[in-house]
């Protein structure tokens, strides 16, 4: 779901006004003719044959094995962002092979600069993609069209993944994959090798074509170039646009467990004790085993977090609780499975939150005893639970949660969903039990209009609260227009889920234009005059809470 966000494929630099001149330039922006693509027909894709590595191959960016030199290459891609063109300024070789455990992909990336060329200006791990030159490969294994894999590396060896669902809709940026790259940079540009583990994705092993994508960001030139084009607007997990990868034969599961174990000791002595003090310590961790190439069980006992990342600092300026995103490799991946399809950015109502496991209320650490996680994907369904039992918090409270959830697609274009999750808080002053359920949808109409939608009930006792939210949106390469809301009733407080704020009601509206006039400077890609509004109101009587709104950007 897009509403009101920069692209992700440029760097914005951002003004507030709300003026009418705004909705007057977007107006004239969608008076602008702009290429408008169509997803090609199943005949139309381009195709790639993936060929089978006869030797060892060697991960060092140097593409100098026999198998590399014989795989089929492909070099046609085309210009998607900042302008559709049938052939890209910056030229992209890429081939693929795979043996038994791991799939390959190796892409020369060529510039007239050579090494000179690249730019780069993050070496994090998860670095921000628009900032830096990348290639990334994007995955379809489970012929759904919906979910995807990307796999993206920078001339300087920083890896990005990222999980997609519903073609882009829902990203899962912090999932982290076990796979490798190397590169290298040369006098003709820069070469990337990825290795991608069998046993990191999950699959349809019946399968032997893939839905696939490859990327290139070239920020010398201002240029996103794909090997099967998509309309700018969206991105590459729009998978409805990509193309084919052939002739793979993806080896049936193995036992594929993983462990992440952890075990700490502590002893101590003071400045006056003549002896340490009897030494502490703790074990546990996690199993992570996927029985097939659907599945996933995940095991967890006296767990201890501290592998996770650090949260960003914020300062907030705002009445509305702070939504930070989930960081511990437990809950990460094939997180759409168990969470309802709810409102997140600037406000937000889930009523699934898994950073509320191991937490109190007031942010305070819990001791989480132990838990049990499965997930199954198909190519049109999926499902998963989850259990967990955190004990006693030293005022004599524990608390076990337990929930499910199942989704379907149905037709093309649609998915429901159904959610229920059950929380129980035992011992002196707890709140005895919390049932939450949910409902959610989404559907499109053709590729650029979208309509999302979820119910959600949270029941303590006798009392039940209600939340609803909605979006709906039309994308296209020259404008954008949608509104999204949210009915939130007073009392709506999921124990087991996140709302920024209860007793609102949201009406957000926006327009975003996209403007390129003739006359702009060489370094500006475009304009993009932007309407936007957050108004919230008192449910029942409507009175103003607060409001506010206006936005517009140029991207460089």
């Amino acid at each position: 779901m897009r509403h009101f966000g920069p692209s992700h494929l440029h760097k914005c630099v951002r003004a507030f006004a709300a003026t009418a001149a705004l909705f007057a330039a977007s107006a004239r922006a969608h008076a602008q003719t702009t290429t408008e693509l169509l997803p090609p027909a199943d005949s139309a894709r381009p195709r790639l044959a993936a060929r089978a590595a006869t030797g060892r191959i060697v991960l060092d960016g140097r593409l100098d094995e026999s198998d590399w030199q014989a795989a089929p290459v492909t070099d046609v891609f085309a210009a998607v962002n900042p302008d559709y063109a049938p052939r890209a300024n910056a030229r992209t070789r890429v081939r693929v092979l795979f043996d038994r455990t791991h799939l390959y992909v190796a892409a020369e990336l060529l510039d007239s600069l050579g090494r000179d060329g690249v730019r780069i200006r993050d070496l994090r791990r998860e670095f921000t993609p628009a900032d830096n030159d990348h290639f990334a490969v994007i995955l379809g294994p489970l012929g759904d069209r919906r979910s995807a894999y990307q796999f993206a590396v920078t001339p300087y060896g920083s890896l990005r993944d990222e999980q997609a669902f519903d073609g882009g809709d829902a990203t899962n940026e912090n999932w982290d994959a076990l796979w490798s790259a190397r590169t290298q940079r040369t006098d003709s540009g820069w070469v990337a090798e990825l290795a991608i583990p069998w046993a990191t994705l999950r699959y349809d092993a019946n399968r032997t074509d893939w839905e696939v994508n490859f990327v290139r960001n070239a920020r010398r030139q201002l240029e996103t170039s794909a090997w099967s084009a998509y309309p700018r607007q969206f991105s590459a997990y729009r998978l409805t646009f990509a193309g084919v990868l052939t002739d793979l034969a993806p080896p049936p599961p193995g036992a594929n467990i993983r462990l992440r174990p952890f075990a700490l000791a502590d002893a101590s002595r003071g400045p006056t004790d003549a002896a340490l003090t009897r030494p502490t310590g703790t074990v546990g961790g996690e199993v992570i085993w996927a029985p097939n190439a659907n599945s996933l069980v995940e095991l967890t006992a006296n767990t201890d977090f501290a592998q996770a990342d650090v949260d960003r600092q914020v300062v907030n300026l705002e009445r509305f609780s702070v939504f930070f995103p989930e960081r511990r490799q437990f809950f990460l991946e094939n997180t759409d499975v168990l969470s309802p399809r709810g409102l997140t950015g600037r406000y937000v109502v889930q009523p699934f939150f898994s950073r509320r496991i191991g937490l109190a209320d007031d942010g305070t650490p819990r001791r989480l005893d132990g838990g049990a996680r499965y997930t199954w994907r198909s190519g049109r369904s999926s499902m998963g639970a989850l259990a967990v039992h955190e004990g006693d918090d030293g005022r004599g409270v524990s608390r076990s949660l337990a929930l499910v959830r199942g989704s379907r697609y149905v037709g093309t274009s649609s998915r429901l969903g159904a959610f229920v999750a059950v929380r129980e808080d035992a011992g002196d002053g707890a709140a005895a039990t919390n049932l939450v359920t949910a409902i959610d949808g989404l559907t499109r109409i053709g590729e650029q209009v979208q309509l999302n939608g979820m119910l959600s009930t949270s029941t303590e006792g006798d009392r039940t609260s209600v939340a609803a939210t909605y979006f709906v949106g039309r994308d296209t390469p020259g404008l954008y227009t949608g509104v999204l809301g949210a009915w939130v009733s007073e009392d709506y407080a999921p124990r087991t889920g996140f709302v920024s704020r209860s007793n609102v009601w949201l009406t957000s509206p926006a327009v975003v234009g996209t403007w390129q006039p003739s006359w702009r400077p060489e370094h500006v890609v475009w304009f993009r005059p932007a309407v936007v509004g957050y108004v919230y109101q008192t449910p029942g009587s409507g009175t103003l809470q607060e409001g506010f709104g206006g936005y517009s950007e140029f991207c460089v």
